[in-house]
């Protein structure tokens, strides 16, 4: 299921030196269960690769699921500016409070 270009021991060499790297410690168990999440995940983008290369799917140039499917996040504006609202329920919302002290939340002390 991987990819041509990558094999077996390629992969977990690879694994190893990213583990080294990021200056890891992982169990034998958590190595197995990393390198086979690794090589589903080749497998997938293989797929992906072969789809593209056969016409069948086009990544570049489409809207992405999130765009396709809610078109609304396209017409939101992320970086919009704060608007201070005040607020004027401030007496409704301290009795809500189940511990307080002088109109103050009282919390755990950490």
């Amino acid at each position: 299921m991987i990819n041509d270009k990558w094999d077996m021991n390629n992969l977990e060499g690879q694994l190893n030196k990213s583990i080294k790297l990021a200056h890891l410690k992982l169990a034998p168990e958590e190595k197995k269960t990393l390198l086979a999440d690794l090589e589903k995940i080749l497998g997938f983008v293989q797929i992906i690769k072969k789809a593209e290369e056969k016409g069948k799917v086009s990544v570049e140039g489409k809207a992405g699921f999130a765009e396709r499917e809610f078109p609304q996040i396209q017409k939101r504006n992320a970086l919009a500016e704060d608007v201070i609202e005040p607020f004027d329920n401030t007496e409704g919302l301290i009795k809500e409070i189940p511990q307080k002290k002088d109109n103050l939340i009282k919390v755990k002390k950490i």
